[in-house]
């Protein structure tokens, strides 16, 4: 079930609890615990609450409903992503979306997308994660919830009222087993991998490259620009605020990092 809210997540929020988290060179989130917003009421993501998970919801510290003069409710709809690693959790596939999508054309991020009516939080993820790649739930072994991430769109008020919000549950999956990719033409245009060292370079405070390496599946390397890891709308360079929440959580780097 689908919700209307005319305020953030975050300003609705039982307690003063906020606290802000900074990751180097140039990322800033608010962090609340989301059983404490009205999330927790969701049907897809029910069952996270009362299994007891203990999940924070994050977002941008510019969020524009903050400041938008709208009175307009938004449609608030849940999402589901997943950071998909490999047996050993040295790296993790991120997905190059297609040229022809409305929102972040052309970015590396991880596979996912909304939930649909009356799936719940884990069958919305396993279906995704076979729409977009190919990879079956007998392929998948430990599935880990990491956090929600309170994605407005449009993410600026210069351009434009808030029209729509998403709540993306990020959720962790480790492979069991090997899979040949066969990516869905109309969302992805391409998929590698990334090792959790060559991203460790990238957020560090004294980063210096025009490109980052990643492997492809079907062997050998891809120099990949680091503009096309750079929200355009944010101007943030690197990787997306809810990408780089998601490995810092998953991974504690913020004990490397901040």
């Amino acid at each position: 079930m689908n919700k209307s809210v005319t305020k953030c997540f975050f300003d609705m929020a039982e307690g003063n609890s906020n606290r802000v988290l900074s990751v180097p060179p140039r990322y800033r989130w608010e962090i609340i615990d989301a059983k404490k917003t009205l999330i927790a009421d969701f049907p897809a993501y029910r069952d996270l609450f009362n299994g007891g998970y203990n999940l924070p919801l994050a977002h941008a510290t510019f969020c524009p409903l903050k400041e938008s003069e709208s009175v307009t409710p938004l449609i608030v709809k849940p999402a589901v992503t997943a950071l998909v690693t490999n047996a050993s959790q040295t790296k993790f596939v991120l997905t190059k979306r297609s040229n022809k999508l409305r929102l972040f054309p052309n970015m590396w991020v991880f596979p996912g997308g909304k939930i649909d009516d009356g799936e719940n939080w884990r069958e919305g993820v396993l279906r995704e994660m076979q729409e977009e790649i190919g990879l079956t739930s007998d392929m998948i072994g430990k599935i880990t919830p990491i956090g929600f991430w309170e994605s407005i769109f449009p993410i600026h008020r210069r351009l434009g009222e808030p029209q729509a919000c998403n709540v993306v549950l990020y959720v962790k999956l480790q492979l069991q087993s090997d899979w040949k990719p066969t990516l869905q033409a109309t969302e992805v245009s391409g998929m590698s991998w990334m090792e959790l060292d060559h991203l460790q370079e990238l957020l560090s405070q004294d980063a210096n490259r025009s490109e980052i390496q990643m492997e492809k599946f079907c062997g050998g390397k891809i120099s990949v620009p680091l503009d096309e890891f750079e929200c355009k709308l944010t101007e943030h360079h690197g990787i997306t605020e809810g990408t780089l929440f998601a490995l810092v959580e998953a991974f504690s780097l913020q004990k490397e990092l901040s």
